[in-house]
C-alpha cells in the first residue's frame, strides 16, 4: 500500500493543534441523529479484482436470514470491483465502489438504484473509501485527499474539502469530523496527520499530529480514540486515546469497534507466529480482558451494533495456512455475552458491516 502529502510547517502544525484540544473530561456529545432501533445488518464484500466482484448482503434481525447479493439481485447489475464502504440514512443506502470509481444510492427495503454518481474525472475526489451521515448528509472520504459533501434530498454531491493524502475511516466526535491521512500509497512513509473538518462551515478548521499510518476514528462514551496502524513492522498497529493534543496508547489491536462505554478489539499481528487475541477494554478501570472466539478462523472485521446490542465478526476462511481471498466468508452474530445467535454465509472479502437503524 502507498499514499502521497507535503509535510506542513511546523509552525502551522502547532498553531492548529492548538485548536483543537480534545478536553478528555468534557462530555460526550452524540450524534445529533442517533437512531433509536436497529432493524438488521448490511454487509459489503470486497470480492476479488481478478476473480470475484463485490456484492451487498443483507441481515434482517426479525426473521434471521440473509438476502445474498441484494443488489445484484435488485438492479440486475454487479455492484462492482471492491466496495470500500457504506452507510444506511433515513429510506437510503449509499454504497461506495472504489475501483469502480462510484457512489450508488439505493432505496434501503428494495435495494433498487435511486442515483448512481460516477466519479472518473471527478474534480470533487476519486475512489470512496468511508462513510459518514449526520444532520442530513452523507460525508465521503475520498482516497485521493478530499471529503464531500451529499446532500440526502437530492442525492448529488453539493461541496468537497481537501485533507491529507489518501484518507481512511472518519470519526463523527463534537460536531467535527476527524478524518485520518494514512498516506498509504507513500509506503514506507506513511502518514502521521488527520485533518478536523468543523460540520457547520464544511472547512478544515485544523490538521493534527497523530500516530503512524491513522486508520480509523471512533467515539463513544468515554471519548475519541484513534486505531493507527504504524508501518507493519517494528511500529505495532495500536488504540490510542486523545486527549488534549496527545494521543496515549491503549492497547496493540488491529481491528476495532466501540460499544457505548467499551471498546472491543482484535490483535492479529501481520508478523511473526502470535495468536490471533480477543480483548474488551474498559476505560473507567484501564484493564482489559480476554475474549473467545472459538467459531471465528481469521477475522476480517469486528463492529458492534450499539442499539441493538449486538456484536458481529465477519471472517475469511482458511486455505491451508492462509485465509482466502477468493473463497466465500461469513458473519458471526452475537449478543453482548458473546453467545453466538447466528452464522451468516457471505461472499469474498466480508470487511464492511454496518446497520440499519432508525
Amino acid at each position: 500500500m502507498k499514499n502521497p502529502i507535503l509535510p506542513l510547517a511546523a509552525v502551522l502544525m502547532a498553531g492548529a493543534m492548538s485548536l483543537v484540544s480534545c478536553d478528555s473530561d468534557s462530555p460526550y456529545v452524540p450524534n445529533p441523529d442517533a437512531p433509536a432501533r436497529s432493524n438488521g445488518a448490511y454487509v459489503l464484500t470486497q470480492g476479488n479484482f481478478s476473480h470475484v466482484p463485490g456484492a451487498l448482503y443483507a441481515v434482517d434481525y426479525a426473521t434471521s436470514s440473509v438476502t445474498a447479493e441484494a443488489f445484484q439481485k435488485a438492479n440486475g447489475i454487479s455492484l462492482g470491483d471492491s466496495p470500500q464502504c457504506g452507510v444506511c440514512y433515513g429510506s437510503k443506502l449509499y454504497l461506495g465502489v472504489s475501483e469502480s470509481n462510484c457512489i450508488f444510492v439505493c432505496d434501503k427495503n428494495t435495494f433498487k438504484v435511486i442515483n448512481t454518481i460516477r466519479l472518473n474525472n471527478s474534480k470533487n475526489g476519486q475512489k470512496p473509501r468511508s462513510m459518514v451521515a449526520t444532520g442530513g448528509k452523507v460525508y465521503v472520504a475520498m482516497y485521493d485527499g478530499y471529503v464531500v459533501r451529499m446532500d440526502t434530498t437530492s442525492t448529488v454531491i453539493e461541496k468537497s474539502v481537501k485533507v491529507g493524502p489518501n484518507p481512511e475511516l472518519m470519526g463523527l466526535y463534537e460536531n467535527k469530523l476527524y478524518v485520518p491521512n494514512s498516506d498509504g500509497e507513500n509506503y514506507p512513509n506513511y502518514g502521521t496527520t488527520a485533518s478536523v473538518i468543523d460540520l457547520d462551515s464544511f472547512s478544515v478548521t485544523a490538521t493534527i499530529t497523530v500516530p503512524m499510518n491513522p486508520y480509523q476514528f471512533e467515539a463513544n462514551n468515554t471519548g475519541l480514540y484513534l486505531l493507527a496502524k504504524g508501518n507493519y513492522s517494528d511500529v505495532t498497529s495500536k488504540i490510542y486515546k486523545m486527549e488534549g493534543i496527545d494521543f496515549k496508547e491503549v492497547a496493540d489491536a488491529t481491528i476495532m469497534t466501540l460499544d457505548k462505554d467499551l471498546i472491543y478489539y482484535v490483535n492479529a499481528p501481520f508478523y511473526g507466529d502470535r495468536a490471533t487475541e480477543y480483548k474488551v477494554y474498559n476505560p473507567a478501570n484501564k484493564q482489559s480482558k480476554v475474549l473467545s472466539f472459538p467459531d471465528v478462523q481469521y477475522p476480517s472485521n469486528m463492529v458492534v451494533d450499539r442499539v441493538a446490542g449486538k456484536l458481529f465478526v465477519s471472517s475469511y476462511v482458511m486455505d491451508g495456512q492462509y485465509p482466502s481471498y477468493v473463497a466465500p466468508g461469513y458473519l458471526n452474530e452475537y449478543d453482548m455475552n458473546l453467545n453466538l445467535l447466528h452464522k451468516y454465509d457471505i461472499g469474498a472479502g466480508p470487511t464492511c458491516i454496518f446497520f440499519n437503524q432508525d
